[in-house]
């Protein structure tokens, strides 16, 4: 089909990973966009540094961007390897983070939303998602975010304490008080939330 190449190039898939078929279906009296992932047989894949052949599959769905008025879905059977050790390990795909259920691109559109200044909850709306999982999505970059910054030429804290929401849980901030940024979060107001926050830095 002329189609695939395009789907591929637009996911930006390269070898060992192909489209096999994409196509529409109804759920629910709403039509939704497919797009099949799959990968060439008797591949190798990489898992810390080694090469593993391939166990089983693990079938796995992921949210995309909507294709037009479409809501649209990334499926693959992820493959699963064996290690040297004879451990079991499912592979990382490129197009989405380990554990997540939406692509990359999806997450990254939502990201977008929110550093324009749209709450996160409207933001969910906007991408048509429930806004705690949308919270979810902005609560795992942070934390990557806060993990990989350079910390080296932190020379002062200062610490704060917020509610999530009025009347809602706690959450203790450290901050370099010379750049003003965050450099660590954990939740809680007590001794313990501060020192967990000190090891999130």
């Amino acid at each position: 089909m002329e189609e695939l190449p395009i789907f591929t190039a637009a996911l930006g898939l390269e070898s060992p990973w192909y489209i096999k078929r994409v196509y529409f279906d109804y759920e629910g009296g709403d039509k939704k966009l497919y797009i099949e992932v799959g990968h060439t047989r008797r591949t190798k894949f990489d898992y810390e540094g080694e090469k593993c052949p391939v166990y089983d599959h693990q079938d796995r769905k992921w949210r995309h961007l909507n294709f037009f008025q479409h809501e649209c879905y990334l499926l693959c059977s992820v493959p699963r390897v064996k290690t040297k050790d004879g451990s079991i390990r499912l592979v990382e795909v490129p197009w989405a983070m380990p554990g997540s259920s939406f692509t990359l691109l999806f997450e990254r559109q939502l990201l977008d939303l929110i550093k324009g200044g749209m709450p996160a909850s409207r933001a969910g709306r906007h991408m048509n998602i429930a806004g705690k999982r949308a919270f979810g999505i902005v609560s795992r970059h942070v934390v990557i975010a806060l993990n990989q910054q350079p910390l080296d030429d932190v020379q002062e804290l200062s610490v704060d304490e917020t509610s999530s929401r009025k009347g809602h849980k706690y959450l203790t901030i450290l901050a370099d008080r010379d750049a003003k940024k965050v450099v660590g979060v954990a939740v809680g107001k007590t001794k313990d939330a501060f020192a967990h926050a000190l090891l999130e830095m």
